[in-house]
């Protein structure tokens, strides 16, 4: 079974739980919580997952679980469940996650715009220049 069904199977009675998955020297996740690793701890999502060293281990569950969201992790011992004692705040976090992506898309196809009049012609810097002073 590949990984990302993996990660589908324990998402299904984990809904607001994190689920990473251990692959070689990383650890893995994919969908919403990629998004959340992603807004907290700046890491890339490429293709919908997100991944982080194994060294980073303990700083990321330690992390999570002082931000009030549980921890499902698979690894080569099994799958171990690292709890909050705090309120489930995992909703809360992936709602303010995909805000944060909505944005961030938003963001990056004004700067296509932007670059792609200026490309057509220089003076076109002025009038955008004055647009963003207005901001």
């Amino acid at each position: 079974m590949k990984l990302e069904e993996l990660h589908a199977n324990l998402k299904i009675l984990n809904s607001n739980k994190i689920v990473v998955m251990k692959s070689g020297s990383f650890y893995k996740t994919f969908g919403d919580d990629a998004l959340i690793l992603w807004k907290m701890f700046g890491y890339r999502i490429n293709s919908g997952v997100a991944c982080f060293p194994i060294t980073s281990f303990g700083g990321v569950i330690g992390r999570l679980n002082r931000a009030g969201i549980s921890v499902i992790v698979n690894n080569s011992d099994g799958v171990i469940n690292y709890e909050t004692a705090l309120e489930n705040t995992y909703n809360e976090y992936l709602e303010n996650a995909i805000n944060s992506n909505i944005i961030n898309n938003k963001i990056e196809e004004m700067k296509d715009k932007i670059q792609k009049k200026l490309n057509e012609d220089i003076n076109n810097y002025n009038r955008i220049d004055e647009f963003l002073e207005k901001l």
